[in-house]
């Protein structure tokens, strides 16, 4: 078996969230179904992936409300543990991997190589 490489532009995600009581209480306290708010989680995560810094955005939690196009997103994301605020950061905790620190990344350069 050979080393385990992560593809750059990928999110990773665990197993089984639309069975998680914290994205039941995130879809009824947004009137979505678990399976539109795994998606949606899947969503934010490959977003903020992409435009945020080690998966850490500077905006006000409404950005995420917009950009789902779902009320009380955020919010309920915060009430779960799966957003925290930092300093006017936000960062995303629990369900995926895109909040990386530097020192992770190192090491996921030294395996790609």
């Amino acid at each position: 078996m050979g080393k385990r490489v992560t593809a750059p532009n990928m999110v990773g995600m665990r197993v089984g969230l639309e069975d998680d009581p914290k994205t039941w209480d995130i879809a009824c306290r947004t009137g979505k179904t678990a399976e539109e708010t795994v998606f949606n989680l899947y969503r934010l995560a490959s977003w903020m992936r992409e435009h945020g810094k080690y998966g850490k955005l500077k905006f006000k939690e409404s950005l995420i409300d917009n950009l789902l196009g779902v009320e009380r997103f955020a919010e309920s994301l915060v009430r779960v543990g799966w957003l925290k605020q930092h300093d006017g950061w936000l960062v995303l905790k629990g369900f995926c991997d895109v909040a990386a620190t530097r020192k992770s990344l190192g090491k996921k350069q030294e395996r790609l190589s």
